[in-house]
């Protein structure tokens, strides 16, 4: 029988959650849900909106954690979130148009373009030193491309 704490059991059930939140994140992305440019900026909207109202408790939390005094975090954590939703939030348009791009002679006269699409499902896992900046940006981009996400803090993040 596994130890409770951190034997078998426990890593067996952290296991089982996260191949079902897996498992969610996948079908979903199979639904075509997170596709559309309307989809992915609701997204962004809607992290913009988790942010501002968690972020006290987000500041309180790396003063906790690590030591960081206010004006720190909010700077070095939060302020390049916000930077990176309202940039994915302005291009998100562009990012989505189709490019062309030039065409190889052997395959003349077709025309060649690339569209994006998203590849499906992310995982983010953040480090302990910037644990809000570094599981916060790479979700912005992977949203504004139209992925879905399973996040994950660093096991070495004590909250």
């Amino acid at each position: 029988m596994g130890n409770v704490q951190g034997g078998t059991m426990a890593s067996g059930m952290k296991k089982n959650r996260y191949e079902a939140v897996l498992r969610r994140q996948q079908e979903f992305f199979r639904t075509g849900g997170s596709r559309s440019r309307e989809a992915r900026r609701d997204a962004l909207r809607a992290l913009q909106g988790s942010l501002r109202s968690f972020e006290p408790e987000l500041l309180a939390a790396l003063k906790q954690d690590m030591g960081k005094p206010e004006l720190e975090a909010w700077t070095g954590e939060l302020l390049m979130v916000y930077k990176e939703l309202t940039h994915a939030l302005a291009q998100l348009r562009r990012w989505l148009r189709p490019r062309r791009v030039p065409t190889p002679l052997v395959h003349q006269p077709a025309s060649s373009r690339i569209v994006p699409d998203p590849f499906g499902t992310v995982l983010i896992i953040s480090p302990w030193n910037y644990p809000v900046q570094l599981l916060f940006v790479p979700l912005v981009s992977a949203l504004a491309a139209g992925n879905t996400v399973v996040l994950t803090p660093s096991e070495l993040a004590p909250a």
